[in-house]
């Protein structure tokens, strides 16, 4: 599985939506479920599945899939077989 996979199948349980409801245009903006409750979880669900830790000012930029990704390349997650 892609880790666009990974990052949209997390995303859709932590907000309780379809995936198909999710792709790389999703926000906070857009994703009524995403609030900062959701943000927190995200974070959580995203350090376990990369063993990667964010820190404080990549955590308010986490508002879009599109910012989450380009963040987890930042930390050379891989995305090119996205």
């Amino acid at each position: 599985m892609s880790n666009l996979n990974i990052l949209i199948n997390l995303s859709s349980s932590i907000f309780e939506i379809p995936v198909s409801d999710i792709d790389i245009e999703s926000s906070q903006d857009n994703i009524k479920g995403w609030d900062s409750l959701a943000t927190i979880k995200l974070i959580t669900e995203l350090e376990k599945e990369f063993s990667i830790q964010f820190d404080i000012m990549e955590i308010v930029e986490l508002t879009s899939i599109d910012r989450v990704v380009d963040i987890l390349k930042n930390k050379d997650i891989d995305f090119n077989d996205s």
